[in-house]
């Protein structure tokens, strides 16, 4: 049976006429703004393939090599599901199998791509290993076809099996949206700081969403010492929770650096700008240290330290230059990204809020002339999501948009998970579209944002920034209705909402009424805690 529906998808995708930019509604990309991948690599890609054609690893890099580098999806896709261990219907090594397809059906699911996810994903569910891959891709299906109850479910179960803490948040999440709040946060209370990740904590982010959670209110929980307290080695969670709770759809308070301070306590990384290094707690072995490089970018220019300064954190750092950005003072936050800079690398999640912030204010370091250096010799870096979309927003600044596209586009396809970034990327992603779009008047930059939007409503719908956005800038019809319910549903305070007009929340209320979101009753099934007992 798997088999017959393997062929079928098969069928289908190579029936495919029409590449990512048809995919889904994403507008036609115009000849020329994304790159096909270099014939030499390709070339030499595909040669390994054919010398071994059992091997998943040829498969996956060629197929990954072509979607990253600006190629098609489809073409992606096809590559990969010519593997041999898809088509045998018991396959040797079952887990492998489940374990291939997760990581090939996870590149087009981490693009908002269901329709190329669901044949890697389907073959991972259906082979039914009980491992880790199998479960999380049952998951997803489940989610994609809105069975939400289905889907809390599967992530319980992945979650108490694996201790997964993704999983976890993923589940917490679902109960949140499915007026289950208050089993969600008795379980959180349990697992807030029982693994190295910060993840779970996003679902926090849902609930106060959801119960309109003011900046105050947000701000005061954190300060709770249960919470603030909370923490592993390498990381404070109520520091994360902070950052993602005051950069998602919402204006940042000005004080956000000092907040961080607050969170993070006394400082406890030391400066040596003599070196260019900063030691910081060792991030895994404790009572250690560990000694981190500051930014390249700042070498002969930093402001002198006695050696042992204790500093405040990267993230207070970051913090800082962040609210200053996003309150439009954008020398100020030149000046704190510079300071952070001093400390601290910046060529990772700040180099696009840099890159802003000096594009707007003339560029008087030369950072975009930085940027193009770390391909060359001595650093010799491959592109990054933030190297591009850093370079979209100089281009969009001087109202280059087709160059400013190109960037964007190419940053997508090289989009990290955000695991403990200040910044969720797939809203930053969205984030960029707005800016740039604002910067440039280029209607295409909308289209970009409409279309991610759209394509996370499918793949995060409990994430109320993506009905949000819709709202904002769909025009008027249906679909802007749905985006006003959704959003009042998630985030009824959103700031993108507030001057919908009376008749359009009628509407919305109405629908509502006729689509009531996440419906599904989750059954009663073994609480986290009980099955995973070091939460």
């Amino acid at each position: 049976m798997r088999k017959r529906l393997l062929a079928g998808w098969l069928a289908g995708l190579f029936g495919l006429s029409h590449a990512l930019a048809t995919v889904a509604g994403q507008p036609d990309i115009p000849s020329g703004t994304v790159s096909a991948a270099p014939d030499a690599t390709v070339a030499e890609l595909k040669k390994a393939l054919r010398l071994d054609p059992q091997s998943w690893d040829n498969y996956f890099n060629l197929g990954d090599y072509i979607l990253k580098s600006g190629g098609s999806p489809e073409e992606a896709a096809r590559t990969m599901l010519e593997f041999p261990g898809f088509h045998q219907q018991h396959p040797q090594d079952p887990v492998a199998v489940a374990n291939s397809a997760n990581d090939a059906g996870s590149l087009f699911y981490a693009l908002g791509l269901p329709a190329l996810t669901r044949p890697f994903y389907r073959i991972a569910a259906d082979l039914e290993t009980g491992s880790d891959a199998s479960l999380c891709d049952a998951q997803r299906l489940e989610l994609l076809d809105g069975d939400y109850s289905g889907a809390a479910q599967i992530a319980l179960e992945r979650g108490n099996h694996y201790g997964n803490a993704n999983a976890y948040r993923d589940y917490l999440s679902l109960l949140h949206v499915m007026g289950q709040g208050d089993e969600a946060s008795r379980s959180f209370a349990q697992l807030r700081d029982a693994f190295d990740s910060p993840q779970i904590w996003l679902s926090a982010l849902i609930a106060q969403r959801r119960a309109g959670k003011t900046e105050s209110d947000i701000r005061a929980w954190l300060l709770q010492p249960d919470i603030r307290s909370a923490r592993s080695l390498a990381h404070h969670f109520a520091t994360h929770e902070a950052l993602w709770a005051f950069s998602t759809d919402r204006l940042p308070p000005a004080d956000l650096g000092t907040l961080i301070e607050q969170l993070d306590g006394p400082p406890v990384a030391r400066a040596d700008t003599r070196a260019g290094t900063t030691v910081i707690p060792h991030p895994i072995t404790p009572d250690a240290t560990a000694v981190v490089p500051s930014s390249p970018f700042r070498d002969g220019k930093r402001t002198p330290l006695p050696v042992g300064t204790l500093i405040k954190s990267e993230q207070a750092f970051f913090a800082d230059a962040y609210a200053a950005l996003r309150h439009g003072q954008f020398q100020v936050a030149l000046q704190r990204f510079d300071s952070m800079a001093d400390h601290y690398q910046i060529e990772h999640y700040p180099l696009a809020y840099f890159a802003y912030a000096a594009a707007h204010s003339g560029d008087p370091e030369k950072l975009e002339a930085y940027i193009e250096s770390l391909s060359r010799s001595p650093h010799n870096e491959t592109p990054s999501f933030d190297q591009l979309l850093a370079k979209a927003f100089f281009a969009g600044q001087r109202r280059d948009a087709n160059a400013a596209l190109v960037d964007l586009r190419r940053a997508l396809r090289l989009r990290p998970y955000t695991e403990d970034r200040p910044v969720m990327t797939e809203y930053q992603y969205a984030e960029a579209c707005e800016w740039l779009y604002k910067d440039t008047g280029d209607r295409r930059f909308l289209d970009e944002l409409l279309d991610w939007a759209r394509k996370q409503q499918s793949v995060q719908p409990m994430m109320a920034w993506a009905y949000a956005l819709e709202y904002e800038y769909e025009g008027p019809g249906a679909s802007r209705i749905r985006a006003l319910a959704m959003t009042e549903y998630l985030d009824p305070t959103s700031p993108r909402i507030a001057t919908a007009s009376q008749p359009e929340r009628a509407a919305a209320r109405a629908w509502l009424e006729e689509h009531p979101p996440f419906h599904e009753h989750l059954t009663p099934r073994e609480s986290p805690a009980a099955a995973h007992p070091t939460a």
